[in-house]
């Protein structure tokens, strides 16, 4: 997925180009497909059975790729809209705001869906390590609310990052749960609810059940 390439001092919106960078991949691929079935539909040799069966196969991999692209189109476009702001510097004021509902919802399904048609096509993809649970001053405190960041906070933030295993992390963002602005923060809180917690509750007691579900919540944040 590209995540080794992203760090925790880069900006939240170069997840997004990682994801567009996947996508045009896909689609230089799918494009390729493409030719390469109309090349054997014009030999004059090839027996028809074959082209059939050859061109059935590509157009069942052009929907997997389309599918794929659309998923990774939205991730790329909702990653986009977090800005410049640091990855591991999700406060500077002590004031953050949590994600949009919606944004992180749209991250999540999308991830689904990438992971339904691995599935579907046979691929295995093991959730990885998920981390220890983590405290509320070592990360979730400057993740986002109005919580008593200080001095290093942001620093502890990306220290949990860049230790989350990044299958793990994924496998976090597809089984979130309960998503809602609404939420206050609380212990051992969820990447979704990590991610969209009320921005009207102190965070002065909230936990990340894993590590890896902080770096999710992370990851799925879109507004700052």
């Amino acid at each position: 997925m590209g995540f080794t390439a992203v760090k925790s001092g880069d900006k939240r919106s170069k997840v997004g180009e990682h994801f567009k960078t996947i996508g045009d991949g896909l689609t230089t691929t799918k494009n390729k497909l493409n030719e390469l079935s109309s090349k054997i539909s014009e030999a004059k040799n090839a027996d028809g059975s074959t082209i059939e069966a050859v061109k059935g196969a590509i157009k069942g991999a052009n929907d997997v790729f389309e599918r794929l692209i659309a998923a990774l189109t939205t991730l790329a476009d909702t990653a986009k809209e977090a800005g410049n702001t640091d990855i591991g510097d999700a406060i500077t004021d002590n004031n953050a705001v949590g994600a949009d509902e919606a944004s992180v919802k749209a991250i999540i399904e999308s991830v689904k869906t990438i992971i339904d048609l691995a599935d579907k096509s046979g691929i295995e993809i093991k959730p990885g390590n998920f981390g220890e649970p983590v405290a509320n001053g070592d990360g979730p405190k400057a993740l986002i609310h109005n919580a008593q960041a200080g001095a290093g906070d942001a620093a502890k933030l990306a220290g949990e990052v860049s230790k989350a295993d990044p299958w793990a992390m994924i496998d976090k963002i597809k089984n979130s749960k309960d998503v809602t602005a609404s939420a206050a923060p609380a212990a051992g809180d969820d990447a979704g609810k990590l991610a969209t917690g009320s921005v009207g509750a102190a965070n002065d007691n909230g936990t990340a059940a894993t590590n890896a579900d902080l770096a999710a919540a992370v990851g799925s944040q879109s507004n700052d």
